[in-house]
């Protein structure tokens, strides 16, 4: 009961947050939003952290949740127009690594980052300041735009590691849902389109009942 208790608790604290998210956006007219609520980088990074070390969604993530995430990366990464053997993939923001896992069963030579390690498919990294060269990868995936605090930054990042020719794919959430952890919110993709505005849009598409939640994916192509 007190657990029940504590539940219901913890979802009410939030709504003043949704709330207030909701009414920036809406009445502040912004397709992208960036919370700012943070004191500095590092209590960001706690904040973020915070969530990808909980053990409870660990296990969920290693357990219940693995299969049907990676059938769904592994459909969404099949239907990209590349041959993915032997190919150099990123995933950014991969926690314990579905997708990095579906890249690899398809042929290619895939790692992910993430601000907490989790081997043997997920390096310690920041997607706002990736320690690779420039052209290192074939292809970059992530799905996790809503956690990125400096969407400039990630964009930046994410088109620079990018090789000539290779793809970029973004699957994101639109609108103010969330959770505790998002920090930039969309409602349409021209924020992402000028964000990436250096790289070609191959496809976008609107998604229904995703295994990830998300709503859009968006394909870019380098140069």
């Amino acid at each position: 009961m007190f657990e029940l208790i504590a539940k219901v608790l913890g979802k009410i604290r939030k709504i003043p947050g949704f709330i207030s998210r909701l009414a920036r956006g809406a009445f502040g007219g912004k397709q992208l939003l960036t919370l700012n609520r943070h004191k500095s980088y590092g209590d960001y990074v706690a904040k973020q952290v915070k969530k990808t070390t909980d053990p409870k969604r660990i296990e969920k993530w290693k357990t219940e949740e693995w299969d049907s995430k990676v059938q769904g990366f592994t459909k969404v990464f099949s239907q990209l127009d590349m041959r993915l053997k032997d190919k150099k993939a990123l995933c950014l923001g991969s926690r314990t690594g579905q997708e990095v896992f579906a890249l690899q069963t398809l042929g290619a030579v895939a790692m992910g980052i993430d601000l907490v390690a989790f081997p043997p498919y997920t390096q310690e990294g920041d997607v706002h300041d990736l320690q690779f060269d420039d052209g290192a990868f074939d292809l970059v995936f992530s799905n996790i735009f809503d956690h990125v605090l400096y969407p400039d930054k990630f964009a930046r990042e994410a088109s620079r590691v990018l090789a000539g020719g290779g793809l970029l794919v973004l699957r994101v959430q639109l609108g103010y849902r969330g959770d505790d952890f998002s920090e930039t919110f969309i409602t349409s993709e021209e924020p992402i389109l000028k964000l990436f505005g250096g790289l070609n849009l191959e496809s976008q598409h609107k998604l229904q009942m995703q295994f990830d939640a998300m709503e859009l994916q968006l394909v870019f192509r380098k140069s």
